[in-house]
């Protein structure tokens, strides 16, 4: 959803307000949405929004690949051991 956290409150307190959430589906509700990759244009904040999703979808917690400690894919050693030809 995109706009601010109060905006977001506001709308939830409406719905449920008119029994038309159901209070288990609060938890998949990502909002104020996208990562912090401090964009500020429309195409920027398109980016972040599509990055969240990326990470939601693989289960990922976002950061910096310099930061991670496990293999960055998860078949790293598989891959090593067929040369390109």
């Amino acid at each position: 959803m995109l706009g601010s956290r109060k905006r977001r409150q506001q709308l939830l307190d409406m719905l449920i307000a008119e029994n038309c959430v159901p209070l288990a589906g609060l938890r998949d509700f990502y909002s104020p949405a996208g990562l912090d990759l401090g964009g500020e244009s429309p195409d920027e904040i398109a980016l972040s929004i599509v990055a969240e999703i990326q990470a939601v979808m693989t289960e990922r917690h976002a950061g910096f690949l310099r930061d991670r400690r496990a293999p960055i894919h998860e078949d790293v050693e598989q891959s090593c051991l067929v040369a390109p030809r």
